[in-house]
Parts: C-alpha cells; structure tokens; sequence
C-alpha cells in the first residue's frame, strides 16, 4: 500500500493533472437543529420550506437543511430587514 501513494505522486507530476481541491463534507443540519437556531417551531420551519423560501433535502424518511443553504437564508432576511 505504501509503495501506490509515491506512484500517484509521480504520475501526478509526470502528467501534470492539476490538484483536486480535498473533499468537503457538507454540514447538513435537522429539522430539530435548524428550528433552535431560527428560534422558530417545526409548524414555521415546514411552512417556510413549503413556500420555498428554504431548500432542504430528503434523505430517507429525514428532511435535511444545508449549513449553507441556512446561511443564505438568514443573509437574505437580514438584507430585507435593513432595507
């Protein structure tokens, strides 16, 4: 095994195939943690997905909220709150 890592390295170099960006594990956020941090109940958190104004994702019976996606969220509101 430790004679394949120098190898890639070699071939990377030789070839120069650019440099991947290291993977990033998504922060996915739940229902339960997403309504702590609004300060909102699970009724307010399903009507704001419902109206679109929040993107989530199903993964199997769980409905998930990116970190990011929250963070837009939050921006945008703040953005119509000072204007």
């Amino acid at each position: 095994m430790e004679h394949i890592i120098p190898r890639a390295l070699a071939l990377r170099q030789t070839r120069d195939i650019p440099k991947q960006q290291p993977c990033v594990k998504p922060r996915l956020l739940n229902i339960d943690e997403v309504c702590e941090i609004l300060q909102i109940s699970k009724h307010g958190l399903y009507s704001l997905l419902r109206a679109r104004e929040l993107k989530s994702l199903r993964v199997g019976k769980r409905r998930l909220i990116r970190l990011e996606e929250l963070l837009r969220f939050i921006e945008l509101r703040e953005g119509e709150a000072g204007a």
